[in-house]
């Protein structure tokens, strides 16, 4: 992976896929390797070291990983966040953060198919790749929505 700090401007990692997709890898070699700062939304959900998703706390997970981002990058810290970030408008926070406080950003994609590590059923995984949003399709559609 290529060092991605070599301007020294605070950085927002994004790393977006599929569950399985090796997005959490990825994620731990830019902390291993960079020393950034690692946050998703599934993090939440572990308790004692083991993982107990709720599906009535999804909001309150997305907001606790808004707010661990945004407190480590007003910090100066580099921050990689990664999730699923299926739509675009699921990106929508993390790009105005970056837009109005002049952060650098940077978008990964995991395409991996490793098996998702928290059983993800099948139809669950299918729905999301109905629903997936490809990156070459994005400046249209952020030019559009406005954000």
């Amino acid at each position: 992976m290529q060092d991605i700090t070599e301007e020294k401007k605070t950085t927002l990692v994004m790393i977006r896929g599929l569950p399985g997709s090796g997005k959490s890898t990825m994620a731990r070699k830019l902390v291993d390797e960079q020393g950034y700062c690692h946050f998703e939304n599934d993090m939440y959900h572990i308790n004692d070291g083991v993982y107990d998703f709720d599906v009535n706390k999804v909001v309150e997970a997305g907001l606790w990983c808004r707010g661990k981002v945004e407190e480590e990058l007003a910090k100066g810290n580099n921050v990689v966040v990664s999730n699923t970030f299926i739509e675009f408008i699921h990106m929508s926070f993390y790009i105005n953060l970056i837009s109005d406080n002049g952060y650098k950003l940077e978008i990964l994609e995991a395409t991996g198919n490793y098996g998702s590590v928290y059983d993800v059923p099948v139809h669950v995984l299918a729905s999301m790749k109905k629903r997936w949003q490809e990156l070459s399709d994005m400046r249209s559609t952020v030019i559009h929505t406005g954000f």
